[in-house]
């Protein structure tokens, strides 16, 4: 469920299953978390989600499903983070990142042998 990254620590950091437990049940209370910082004694220790690698094109299948199956909705919005502005996934741009756009074109280019797109070319 979580991934610990203890590359500032001093050694090796080992917490009780107690402990153990109870931050992943901090992931599964806070499902928009990606990660955290522990403070030790020894140094930080970084602990973030352990995310399946293909999440992203996974959300991206389901969200192409919702918007093409249900005609009167127009919009999927996702809000903005600190790290990224708001996002509306469409029918035309069903990916759950912008930047997926962006990649979706390029891998569509490299299939078919033509540059990709500038961004505001249609």
């Amino acid at each position: 469920m979580a991934i610990a990254d203890g590359r500032n620590t001093d050694g090796l950091i080992a917490f009780s299953a107690e402990t153990n437990n109870a931050l992943m049940r901090i992931f599964d209370l806070l499902p928009h978390l990606g990660g955290v910082t522990i403070k030790t004694t020894t140094g930080d220790l970084s602990l973030s989600r352990d995310f399946p690698g293909n999440y992203v094109s996974e959300v991206d299948e389901l969200l192409a499903g919702i918007l093409n199956s249900e005609p009167e909705i127009t919009g999927i919005v996702f809000p903005a983070t600190g790290k990224r502005p708001e996002h509306m996934a469409t029918v035309e741009n069903p990916h759950l990142l912008p930047e997926e756009t962006e990649l979706a074109a390029a891998e569509a280019a490299n299939e078919t042998g033509e540059p990709p797109r500038a961004r505001d070319e249609k």
